[in-house]
């Protein structure tokens, strides 16, 4: 899967599953608010410093055209994600996009994981219009 996209009413978010670009497009009414959002890792004290989570073997279910499930597995670590998508009526301009990560560790042993996150929004137009 290279590609999904989240709709729920007035909304629709697309995420690039193969690629650092992640979750590249939130659209609320016809308008983007959304340029880049993705997630990085670095387990310990990593030399080749963080990795996107494209990067790990991974699985994703559309499990309802508004949510997302996804495992990302790597050599000492799973990370679990559930991203659901809530519009509004067309016109309200709302939406909420709520995402929840769950990290195992199965090495067996106290490790420091660390967690990244980028978020490039397109936040304009008229004052007070987004939040």
């Amino acid at each position: 899967m290279a590609q999904v996209t989240l709709t729920e009413e007035n909304s629709t978010v697309n995420i690039v599953t193969n690629s650092q670009a992640g979750m590249n497009s939130w659209t609320i009414d016809g308008k983007q608010v959304l340029d880049q959002q993705w997630f990085w890792y670095r387990v310990g004290n990593d030399p080749t410093g963080q990795h996107s989570l494209d990067t790990l073997p991974a699985t994703y279910a559309l499990t309802d055209p508004s949510t997302l499930q996804a495992s990302f597995t790597g050599a000492t670590f799973i990370v679990t994600a559930n991203l659901s998508l809530v519009g509004s009526a067309s016109g309200n301009g709302t939406s909420d996009l709520t995402i929840q990560f769950k990290i195992k560790n199965t090495s067996g042993i106290t490790t420091n994981f660390h967690f990244f996150e980028y978020s490039n929004f397109t936040l304009g137009g008229a004052p007070g219009d987004t939040v």
